[in-house]
């Protein structure tokens, strides 16, 4: 029916066309994001599978702000006239749900990537940057990556429960009610314009998938390694005269590493300051204070190399350290040796705790703790 019709009696071939576009494309999102989940943070193939994810979220938002634009400027199909009104209002409140979720669903996903203090690019399909949200750098210093995950959780859930809600009324209105209301979105293949402007939009899709394969085969793509769990932090520093060893319990860190291309190579670290252990148990009691690590309103503290350059068989790693709101520029070797049969990566810099405000009210001076605390990393490739 033509757009002018007041009340088509089906739904446009765009609507159509968009409406299975979206569906497959999010179902496919859901049921890779909950196979993600089942996976060890260390597990090469969860980066690649996030990668992926963040590609076709990407997608996925663009063509629901396509999808939005088509329903506020085009008359959709009414309800049939002798459903009773519960389900007239459970119908629209249905839809108009499905449409909040269906956009919150990769804008929180997009605002969780970009409030990420990893601060990990979004490579399109390995082959086209995507940029973070504007204003990105605020969202980071405000640690609001985990809001956004939980937004992004719970409204995975909330639209699982809608889709299935979705195709059980559709199934119920075909095979019981014995209506129209399904065979309205079904494709027309009867329709003479149906079947070419299918075509044309998978022509368009294959010719995309192409583009981003050529772009992505003249890059130079860095092997990519995650660890989590796995890796090790841990520091020395002196305490009444004596050294003091310790470590953080939790944190991540991704390495992306070319020796082919050193420039495209990255080093991030996310550590959780509550994870902090010693054996002293005056120095546990102290460090989470505000004085200290100060947990409560500094959860995270992060790394992010600046850049990753090749020296004989080491590497040198250049970036920003931060801890509570002050960020410090370092320089470390990193070395990947064989241990045991496995690839580890370590690496060791030293920082000065008055350059964190670090302990400066508790002791001012180097009288009872040292000035100068020595970290070092460990992880498997």
């Amino acid at each position: 029916m033509s757009q002018l019709s007041p009340t088509p009696i089906r739904y446009n071939d765009a609507a159509v066309i968009l409406h299975w576009m979206i569906a497959l494309l999010l179902i496919g999102m859901l049921i890779m994001g909950k196979y993600m989940h089942i996976l060890e943070d260390d597990d090469p193939q969860k980066f690649a599978l996030v990668q992926l994810h963040k590609s076709f979220g990407v997608i996925a938002l663009l063509l629901i702000t396509v999808r939005l634009i088509w329903r506020m400027t085009y008359t959709a199909p009414a309800h049939p006239a002798h459903a009773p009104k519960w389900e007239k209002f459970a119908a629209k409140s249905t839809h108009v749900l499905l449409y909040v979720l269906m956009l919150a669903m990769p804008l929180s996903g997009w605002l969780m990537v970009s409030a990420s203090p990893l601060n990990i690019d979004t490579l399109l399909f390995n082959a086209v940057k995507w940029p973070h949200v504007p204003g990105a750098e605020l969202l980071q210093k405000n640690e609001l990556g985990h809001l956004f995950h939980s937004i992004h959780a719970y409204a995975s859930g909330v639209l699982i429960l809608l889709i299935v809600m979705h195709v059980g009324a559709a199934l119920k209105h075909h095979i019981i009610n014995k209506d129209d209301v399904l065979r309205r979105m079904a494709p027309d293949w009867q329709s003479p314009s149906f079947k070419p402007k299918l075509i044309a939009t998978l022509a368009a899709v294959a010719m995309a998938v192409g583009g981003f394969s050529l772009i992505a085969s003249t890059k130079q793509t860095p092997a990519v390694v995650v660890t989590a769990n796995n890796s090790r932090i841990g520091f020395n520093t002196i305490v009444t005269g004596e050294a003091t060893p310790g470590q953080f319990n939790e944190s991540i860190i991704t390495l992306t590493l070319d020796d082919s291309n050193p420039s495209t190579s990255s080093l991030s670290a996310e550590v959780k300051t509550a994870s902090v252990f010693t054996d002293n148990y005056q120095v546990n009691g102290s460090l989470p204070e505000p004085d200290w690590f100060d947990n409560d309103n500094h959860p995270v503290a992060t790394f992010q190399s600046n850049s990753i350059s090749k020296q004989a068989e080491d590497y040198l790693v250049t970036g920003i350290i931060t801890i509570k709101d002050t960020s410090n520029s370092i320089d470390f070797p990193m070395t990947i040796a064989e241990q045991d049969g496995k690839q580890v990566v370590s690496g060791q810099f030293v920082i000065n705790r008055f350059d964190f405000k670090l302990g400066v009210g508790d002791q001012p001076d180097e009288s009872y703790v040292g000035a100068e605390i020595s970290i070092d990393f460990s992880f498997e490739l």
